[in-house]
């Protein structure tokens, strides 16, 4: 007798799969965020690793911007604790959450980035210029 051979999901499956989660998680994230500023005790009865897993389940290649700007929407209300765990669990720089702003910094992602593209540029022009005068 054969085995019996299991099917793989096919890609159209994969991503109607990861498009639910993701639908589900983000209205996670934002029933954390919202029951953590009602309730602030609350906030004291998660653990780190409770709130990272919530984040651990996004599949970030799937957000629309759509969700990903229900997320930083969601975040900008959040306490610290809840920043963090996202920051652990998600690239933030991935580019779909340039308008977030990072635990102990004033301005958002996008500016971040473009910030610092801008300093190693300095840098890389201002070595070639010293090799030059040499």
């Amino acid at each position: 007798m054969a085995p019996i051979q299991e099917s793989k999901p096919t890609p159209t499956e994969v991503h109607v799969a990861n498009l639910q989660q993701n639908i589900e998680t983000v209205s996670a994230v934002i029933d954390i965020v919202a029951e953590t500023i009602s309730d602030p005790t609350k906030l004291e009865t998660l653990s780190d690793q409770q709130i990272e897993q919530v984040f651990q389940e996004l599949v970030v290649e799937e957000l629309t911007v759509e969700q990903a700007d229900q997320i930083v929407e969601a975040l900008d209300k959040a306490p610290t604790k809840v920043k963090k765990a996202f920051e652990n669990k998600v690239n933030v720089f991935s580019g779909l959450f340039n308008s977030y702003k990072m635990v102990g910094s004033t301005i958002p992602v996008g500016e971040r980035r473009t910030l610092l593209a801008v300093s190693n540029t300095m840098v890389a022009i201002g070595a070639s210029l010293r090799r030059r005068e040499k």
